[in-house]
């Protein structure tokens, strides 16, 4: 009879164990997001030229965690930035602001970056942003090759400090 009742309590014992190790698994996930909430041009160009047209400005953008390294959800299938999201305006020679939502946005929402973070190791402490923009001529909305486009940006990096405790920030890069 005390055997059993050892058995009751070792079990008993293992299942609280279990509940606060669950417990603390479930407090230390995270969901980080990273959204564009605008891109804009500050001046009026026109990089194709008088009576050529107007600019069609692409903004090409990706993020990457500092731990596993994840990257951009659903990003262009195919460039030369890798696996970025792009924003765009064609036949706009500026100065403008373009807001998310919309379809200028890729995806439409501005979302492009959206994991959980199971293991509280995972956890980035940051999330690198790479971005580029220019002046594209090629038939698509964004440039494949880097073939036709004009007035580029070289490639820029910035970073987001992900917050400790629960919350967002909005970061202009």
């Amino acid at each position: 009879m005390i055997f059993n009742d050892y058995k009751k309590i070792r079990l008993f014992c293992l299942l609280l164990f279990a509940a606060v190790f669950w417990q603390q698994q479930a407090q230390a996930q995270a969901n980080i997001k990273v959204r564009v909430l605008s891109v804009e041009t500050l001046n009026n160009v026109d990089c194709d030229g008088f009576l050529a047209g107007n600019s069609d400005f692409v903004w090409e953008y990706k993020a990457t965690d500092n731990t596993i390294g994840r990257v951009n959800n659903n990003p262009a299938g195919f460039g030369l930035f890798g696996d970025f999201n792009y924003a765009y305006r064609n036949g706009d020679n500026g100065a403008y602001v373009s807001t998310a939502p919309s379809g200028d946005f890729s995806p439409n929402s501005g979302l492009f970056f959206d994991y959980d973070y199971v293991c509280p190791i995972d956890v980035p402490t940051a999330i690198r942003i790479d971005w580029r923009a220019y002046e594209n001529d090629e038939p698509l909305n964004y440039s494949l090759l880097g073939l036709l486009t004009d007035g580029e940006t070289a490639n820029q990096v910035g970073f987001i400090g992900v917050p400790a405790a629960t919350g967002s920030s909005v970061v202009t890069i």
